[in-house]
């Protein structure tokens, strides 16, 4: 076995290619990039194979026996390409291979130049199958039943339920507070549906200005307001097959909710120029955090529209009413921050997870998160205390330390909650070597409000440092 350019890059093997043939791939393939590995035999490169991970096979004065070699590598490493070199233009041959799977067939006719761009086409086609594959473990691993986290009553309730709806195509209505997990659930649903290789859409309902919610709701000509006066894209059309998702539906205009009834009633569009409607094949999951039945009550919300949305109400729980989950939130939130930190774990102590239980989650779930994101990048060799569990205040938009937050009568603005602020900024400023954006980060604030907290406080590097 020869090893041409050692670096710890991708890796290529070389079954029966000649030394002069190697030596020009060596050079005009990036070496930075790969490494290539030459066998002699079918024998040493399946040996090879058994602890070396290959992206590409490349199989000089190729035969029929050699056919059986690359199922047995292909079967070791199934996002390897394999390219063969042909004696000659057998063309019998190269169907044989090319039915087996092989991605490439060449001759040695074919220039280097040619081998090497046809070489570098498989490298691509590989990685773009190995990065595919991954999204859709990705996918997997964030949408499945699991990533709904907790065994509180509640929570096995919903997860019971979903199982039996998901499957269906019937509308669903997400009822909950602000950062419940409501995408997450709609998410989960469209994963576990028949529709899961097509489409999600979301509708931010709240951030669509009323003037041009028909417009990108239907696919029309720009309105006023519009950048430009082509036509827009419809996000109905957009999630044919698939799921769309209206996130804050209470925000949807009265102007467009007649036409969204019409829509509903056998989900047609007629799109802008055409003369003929288009059948759609859609299902629709909506979200709402505020009390939409009232609001229909209340004459601000059209009724028929929210009979149709509503066809399975669900409640989403808040995470005040399920205190008992909040530890397996924690580990859960924490392997993921270990992960999107490229850190081993991160370990909680009793004190902090008692603090977490005991708070009163006003921001649900999404809270959570937050505040164990803030407190794993103020922490300590990968250890999570009470001092880093910091809160943001109802009435500040600065975190507050766990420490500084009392069951007593809130005092005034210029006593303890504020001499808690200040000494967190301090301390976060201090660490950070005064740096106000790796700061106003792990505080999770804005840049500028850290710079108006600086100047309320009077802060300075010299100051607090002398």
């Amino acid at each position: 076995m020869k090893t041409i350019n050692n670096t710890n890059r991708s890796k290529i093997l070389l079954l029966n290619i000649t030394d002069e043939q190697t030596g020009a791939l060596s050079r005009l393939l990036d070496s930075e990039k790969y490494q290539l590995v030459a066998a002699s035999s079918s024998q040493e490169a399946l040996r090879i194979a058994t602890d070396t991970a290959f992206c590409l096979a490349i199989v000089g004065n190729a035969t029929s026996t050699d056919d059986i070699t690359l199922k047995k590598l292909k079967s070791s490493y199934p996002w390897m390409e394999t390219i063969v070199v042909l004696p000659s233009s057998d063309t019998e041959l190269a169907l044989e291979f090319v039915r087996s799977g092989v991605h490439d067939c060449l001759t040695s006719a074919n220039s280097t130049e040619e081998f090497v761009m046809r070489i570098k086409k498989a490298l691509a086609m590989g990685q773009m199958k190995r990065e595919l594959t991954s999204l859709r473990q990705h996918v997997a691993m964030s949408y499945g039943f699991d990533n709904i986290v907790g065994n509180s009553k509640p929570i096995t309730k919903l997860k019971e339920t979903l199982r039996r709806i998901a499957p269906t195509d019937i509308s669903v209505m997400i009822n909950g507070p602000i950062g419940s997990g409501k995408e997450l659930v709609a998410r989960v649903i469209h994963h576990h549906s028949a529709r899961r290789k097509n489409p999600f859409v979301t509708i931010d309902c709240s951030s669509l200005p009323e003037s041009l919610f028909e417009a990108q709701l239907f696919g029309e000509t720009s309105v006023a307001g519009a950048p430009d006066s082509s036509h827009s894209k419809s996000l109905l059309m957009e999630a044919n097959g698939g799921t769309i998702f209206f996130d804050d539906v209470d925000r949807i205009p009265p102007s467009a909710q007649p036409r969204l009834m019409s829509f509903l009633r056998d989900f047609t569009i007629r799109a802008q120029g055409q003369a003929l409607p288009t059948k759609l094949d859609l299902r629709i999951i909506a979200a709402s955090s505020t009390g939409l039945a009232s609001m229909v009550d209340e004459g601000c919300f059209s009724r028929e529209l929210f009979y149709q949305l509503s066809v399975l109400p669900l409640q989403m729980p808040s995470l005040a009413e399920r205190p008992e989950d909040i530890e397996m939130l924690s580990e859960y939130f924490l392997r993921r921050v270990a992960h999107e930190m490229n850190r081993p774990y991160f370990e909680i102590t009793r004190n902090a997870l008692d603090l977490l239980i005991s708070h009163r989650w006003p921001g649900n779930v999404r809270e959570l998160e937050n505040t164990l994101k803030r407190a794993a990048a103020l922490c300590r060799e990968n250890r999570i205390d009470a001092d880093d569990v910091l809160f943001i205040s109802t009435d500040s938009d600065i975190p507050v330390a766990a420490s500084q937050v009392s069951t007593k009568a809130p005092e005034t603005r210029t006593g303890r909650l504020d001499e808690g602020q200040r000494t967190i900024i301090i301390k976060a400023l201090a660490e950070n070597n005064w740096n106000f954006t790796q700061t106003a980060q792990e505080l999770g604030i804005g840049r500028t409000t850290l710079w108006r907290k600086v100047k309320k406080y009077n802060l300075s590097k010299e100051t607090v440092t002398s």
